[in-house]
């Protein structure tokens, strides 16, 4: 139920033009985004070669780039020339590199002290092919190309603007592929060289990008030239760069090498980069020790882009959508000061997954993201253990595996052969699946065995680029024990094992544990015998009191004897949640009890494994409603979430009739409300970030779920007060307040929030307001919710939250599938190209099988005309048939549950 505002900003995009920019004149680019407007080569008389048709031809490569880009925030073009140095390995007519709406009006090459004229050839999306009379030679040659291009106020790709107070910003996003919309090049992850960046700004507006500032000068034209010093090798992903009247933060230096650390921000708002400033550099020395590498590049910026998306860890310049980075004073609440510790450990580990050694292609993006992820686990466990970020790990493994449990899922070393699959790449699969099969490997060979494999491959591989090959090569020699074979059945192939872990004790003999596995389905998936039959190389580890033990199983059952002398009592099977997979039998008793044999990991890993036995058809969900009343108690606050999103889900899921409603009300405040009573809505001077949380987590869930009357006249109370001053409800609920009250509330409280949503000049507060005007569950005021969507009220990279939060609502959803499909087109215009894609989830929200043929004839051709669209499709429709087999199947079940409950009171 609870979703981070921080991360709204990944589904929208900005729709108004806005105030007009500077006037100086740029050439805008023609209707054919890539071809020559005129150059001065001859056109060839031989037939024009056919461009690739994904990677380019190897018959050159960059050596290094020397771009100069004239940039000015406000406008919506560019001007550049570009400079690459190439090694030319085979003699070559045309040179194909990489571009998208770039206009090339010049081109020529030196070689040998010769200049020879070249043209662009016309060429879809993606290519550029420059042709000359005379082909180039084996050997050096250096080509110039002049040209123009885009800054989009649209998309959040390439170079893109964004107005904050009045003011306008350029900045870049590059990866995977849209460094070809700032300038041609060869924009392929393995092709790492230096580069050399300049940049002609508006006299008085600061350039930052990835190396330090080299020098500066003032021109008669109202520009300033500034050159920044050569970067280490890059690929064209990586580099970065961002112009406006930006502020930068100095915080200090950090690491080994006295890194120089920064935070940037647009003007007027550093005040609110407290948090920011004073965890970067507390981030690099953690990372260094453990990787016993230096900070590898020679500075470190974080900048806060207005309307960005997410977070990219550019080399020294990191990108952050503003509201990761940054909050009003005083408004730092826990949450977002552990996201943002999150996404910045996630970034600056990339300075060595990733930046420092780069994979070789995408489909080991992997080796970059989930590396990452994984890393912040481990970094903050040392750094904050209070937060817990061993229970967060499990938490992110859960959602994998929920992902990872559909047909349609990504093998997290998916192979590529389009542009889309590229795309897709950024998903559950890549980050939290592929950071909890490293952790689970980690666990099997040990930390420090595992450790000296990363350095080893990281030291072997700098400033280069590597394949998985690679990665596992460096880990088996470290460990004595060749991992491949086992590693790659978890990379190579999708899906969960559910492993079945049965202890034998015989006498006279040592005890045994039978192991047995098999592909995880839930109900409604229409697996083929190939998909049912997969088999995985699956370390299986097991404790007891006084012992350990780990185990391979490879087959689909074997067994593994337990150095014990007598029968454990007490063994627990996947200790400390560590495997990657589901457990299907015990789960229940070791339950039964609030778990007291179990940390609280395990317990939180056990109600994951009894949820999906219950998706599959294995339990009756009655029986795992059973077990929540002791785990409702329990002391740790992630082992409550688990419950809650168990108990909030039977809402969530369409799981209740009407009837059983009041007895579902009853039942959620027998478990949540005593607690929650004791904390109220205030904390207490001196108390601890994990009770604030808590405090969340139960409020939320008898305002949401109970439609708890005190805990709505206080979140209506509350709402009153904020809108009024904003200093008056302590920021940890603020959130709560809203999101209860609206789903609660009526048209004067909706007009109320449109009202100060309209006068608010602070993203931060905007979006909160946003948010809740998303949560209304009456349909007409979802409805005129969602219009305002198509408006150029608000961006739509921060409004598309009132399409999205209709979604999450059993009444309204509905609505929000007609909103969708009456106004597809103009919301896909609207939205970032590559985010329009996510529309589809109204279909699959709908969790009926009725209205699937209607939800597939809709989408089906849309989506395949959108990029990303048809993998996005196939998941939606496959989420909306499980969603509906669940529901038929195990909604008796909870029938049953509440009619028994009900006559034993």
């Amino acid at each position: 139920m609870k979703r981070v505002l921080a991360l709204l900003f990944v589904v929208g995009c900005v729709t108004g033009r806005g105030a007009p920019g500077p006037t100086t004149p740029q050439p805008g680019p023609s209707a054919n985004p890539t071809a020559a407007a005129s150059t001065t080569a001859k056109a060839p008389d031989a037939p024009e070669e056919p461009p690739p048709a994904l990677r380019l031809p190897e018959t050159v490569r960059p050596v290094r780039y020397r771009p100069t880009l004239t940039v000015v925030p406000g406008q919506d073009s560019f001007t550049g020339v570009i400079e690459i140095d190439l090694d030319v390995l085979a003699a070559t007519p045309v040179v194909w590199l990489n571009a998208q709406d770039l206009q090339v009006s010049r081109a020529e090459a030196r070689q040998g002290g010769a200049t020879l004229p070249g043209r662009a050839l016309p060429q879809p999306k993606d290519f550029a092919g420059i042709a000359f009379e005379t082909p180039l030679a084996p050997g050096e040659a250096t080509l110039r190309l002049t040209y123009s291009g885009r800054i989009s106020r649209r998309d959040s790709a390439g170079i893109f603007q964004a107005e904050e107070g009045g003011r306008w910003y350029a900045s870049t996003h590059f990866e995977p592929i849209d460094a070809r919309r700032a300038y041609p090049c060869f924009d392929e992850p393995s092709l790492k060289v230096p580069w050399q960046l300049t940049l002609r700004v508006k006299t008085g507006q600061r350039a930052f990008a990835n190396a330090p500032i080299e020098s500066q000068q003032d021109g008669a034209d109202g520009f300033t030239t500034v050159r920044f010093a050569p970067t280490r090798p890059l690929p064209s992903y990586l580099t970065a760069f961002a112009v406006g009247p930006w502020e930068r933060i100095d915080a200090g230096k950090a690491g080994e090498g006295g890194t120089a650390i920064g935070v940037i921000v647009p003007q007027g708002l550093v005040a609110q980069a407290g948090w920011a400033t004073e965890i970067s550099p507390q981030i690099v020395p953690r990372l260094e020790d453990w990787f016993g590498i230096a900070y590898p590049f020679e500075k470190l910026d974080v900048i806060a882009v207005p309307l960005g998306r997410g977070a990219m860890e550019n080399v020294g310049l990191v990108t952050y959508g503003s509201t990761l980075l940054l909050v009003p004073p005083g408004e730092d609440t826990p949450s977002f000061r552990r996201a943002q510790a999150s996404v910045s450990t996630h970034e600056f580990a990339h300075m060595w997954f990733g930046d420092l050694v780069t994979n070789a292609w995408w489909d080991d993006l992997w080796l970059n993201e989930a590396f990452a992820t994984w890393m912040t686990y481990k970094t903050l466990e040392s750094w904050h253990p209070e937060w817990g970020a061993a229970l967060d790990r499990v938490g992110a493994r859960g959602r994998a595996m929920k992902a990872d449990s559909l047909l349609t899922a990504r093998r997290v070393r998916q192979p590529i052969e389009s542009g889309d699959d590229m795309l897709n790449a950024f998903d559950a699969i890549t980050y939290l699946k592929g950071a909890s099969v490293i952790h689970m490997f980690e666990q099997f060979v040990g930390p420090e065995q595992f450790r000296r494999g990363v350095r080893r491959y990281l030291k072997a591989h700098a400033y280069s680029s590597a394949t998985a090959s690679d990665f596992l090569s460096a880990i088996s020699a470290e460990a004595g024990l060749d991992l491949q074979p086992a590693f790659s059945t978890f990379l190579d192939q999708p899906g969960v094992p559910l492993v079945t872990a049965e202890l034998r004790c015989e006498p006279g003999k040592r005890p045994r544990l039978e192991l047995s596995q098999e592909r995880y389905l839930p109900l409604g998936a229409d697996a083929s015998p190939e998909q049912r039959e997969q088999v995985w190389q699956v370390p299986v580890c097991a404790r007891w009191n006084g012992g350990r033990t780990c185990a391979l199983l490879g087959a689909k059952s074997g067994s593994a004897e337990l150095p014990a002398r007598s029968c454990p009592k007490d063994l627990v099977a996947n200790p400390g949640a560590a495997g990657y997979y589901h457990l299907s039998a015990h789960q229940e008793r070791l339950l039964a009890d609030g778990g007291r044999r179990l940390a609280p990991a395990e317990r939180v890993a056990a109600l994951q494994d009894l949820v999906a036995l219950s998706h599959a058809g294995k339990l009756d969900h009655g029986e795992l409603l059973r077990i929540l009343a002791p785990l409702a108690r329990d002391p740790d606050r992630h082992v409550l979430d688990a419950t809650i999103a168990v108990a909030s889900g039977l809402r969530d899921e369409d799981l209740l009739g009407e009837s059983e409603l009041p007895q579902y009300r009853r039942w959620i405040r027998d478990l949540y409300a005593g607690r929650a009573q004791k904390l109220g809505w205030t904390p207490r001077r001196g108390e601890s970030d994990e009770v604030k949380l808590l405090r969340e987590s139960l409020l939320e869930v008898l305002g949401h779920a109970a439609d708890d009357p005190e805990v709505i006249s206080d979140a209506r109370a509350r709402t009153q007060g904020w809108l009024a001053d904003r200093r008056s409800v302590h920021p940890s609920v603020v959130l709560v307040a809203l999101t209860v009250a609206a789903e609660h509330g009526d048209r004067a409280l909706f007009d109320a929030l449109h009202a100060a949503a309209g006068k608010e000049g602070d993203r931060h507060h905007r979006l909160l307001l946003l948010e809740a005007m998303g949560r209304f569950r009456d349909p007409a005021i979802a409805r005129d919710a969602m219009r305002i969507a198509l408006s150029d009220e608000f961006p739509v990279r921060e409004a598309i939250t009132l399409v999205y939060g209709a979604t999450h609502s059993v009444e309204t959803r509905g609505a929000a599938y007609d909103f969708v499909r009456e106004n597809f087109t103009a919301m896909a215009s609207r939205l970032p190209a590559r985010e329009a894609a996510g529309l589809v989830t109204a279909g699959s929200a709908l969790c009926d099988e009725s209205k699937r043929a209607g939800m597939e004839a809709f989408f089906r051709e849309r989506m395949a005309a959108l990029p990303g669209g048809p993998r996005r499709y196939a998941q939606a429709v496959e989420r909306l048939r499980v969603c509906a087999a669940f529901r038929a199947a195990q909604a008796p079940a909870v029938s049953r549950f509440f009619s028994t409950m009900h006559a034993s009171r």
